[in-house]
């Protein structure tokens, strides 16, 4: 018996030098506590440290942001979240139970879904401007991502706007059936008045961004901050060349007979129409079509 245990004893000893080397090796980063995330959503979206009383209120003062302890007393749940609402920043993150900071939206196969968002969020908020990017891969290749973001203009301090997003993923740029419905998104925006420019960039940002995992800020520019080539999503509402481009072509290009039907079943329940553009771009998308089952 006394075999086994010092055998069992050898063997938890064993073990722990393994964890602490494991844990040296690598090193944990610090997980930021409530006050750090406080100030940092703040700050990330542009409103600083002793600026957030004014934009804020809730009964802070600038002391009570000075003094780390006084800020702690003040943090409530109705405080963290009515953060929460403010910057669409999911409370799960706050309280440390999980790395996802915002919510994300999958419009992939219900592009009236995005319709009916955009709709939401301008009822809640009609007197301030909403806008968006749509990041791409140029040259994309399946199953590279796409990435939309929705940025509503929710006040600002003095001159500088201050900005809430919306992540909106889980979209194939190159798959046939992911570009239609992304397309058929992008005209819903532009309906509603909401101009979607779009930036190249690589597939780790994106997939960084897209994952709801960092803070997004880029101070008073927003969307506008993301720096990469531009391009202009809302050609391929009237370019069938630019709406095919980069949609993957095996089978014998079948894909690209898919991604024209599918444009032209949006079309025909209204989703590709918008005022900027003309019925004539329907006649292309269909000609096209024939083109390529000749």
């Amino acid at each position: 018996m006394k075999v086994v245990l010092s055998e069992i004893e050898a063997g938890f000893s064993i073990w722990g030098r393994l964890q602490r080397l494991w844990k040296k090796a690598r090193p944990e980063k610090p997980v930021p506590d409530i006050v750090e995330k406080f100030l940092m959503v703040f700050q990330i979206h542009g409103v600083y440290g002793n600026q957030i009383p004014r934009f804020f209120g809730h009964g802070l003062s600038i002391a009570d942001i000075q003094v780390r302890e006084k800020l702690l007393e003040k943090i409530d749940d109705r405080m963290l979240d009515d953060v929460c609402d403010l910057f669409a920043v999911r409370r799960e993150w706050f309280d440390g139970v999980s790395d996802k900071i915002y919510p994300t939206h999958d419009f992939y196969k219900n592009p009236k879904g995005f319709g009916l968002l955009i709709e939401n969020i301008i009822s809640k908020n009609a007197g301030n401007r909403l806008s968006g990017c749509l990041l791409a891969v140029e040259d994309s290749k399946y199953p590279d991502p796409a990435l939309l973001i929705l940025q509503e203009e929710i006040g600002g301090i003095g001159e500088v706007p201050i900005y809430r997003f919306h992540i909106c993923n889980n979209w194939s740029f190159s798959y046939w059936r992911s570009r239609a419905d992304l397309v058929a998104c992008i005209a819903q925006a532009e309906n509603n008045g909401v101009y979607i420019h779009g930036v190249y960039q690589d597939r780790a940002y994106i997939k960084r961004l897209g994952g709801g995992l960092e803070l997004l800020g880029w101070k008073d520019e927003g969307v506008h901050g993301i720096r990469g080539k531009i391009w202009y999503p809302e050609d391929m509402l009237y370019d069938p060349e630019l709406y095919l481009k980069d949609v993957g072509s095996f089978d014998g290009g079948a894909e690209l007979v898919l991604a024209l039907e599918r444009w032209l079943k949006w079309a025909d329940l209204g989703l590709m129409k918008t005022e900027n553009i003309p019925d004539p771009s329907i006649d292309r998308f269909q000609e096209k079509l024939e083109e390529i089952c000749r």
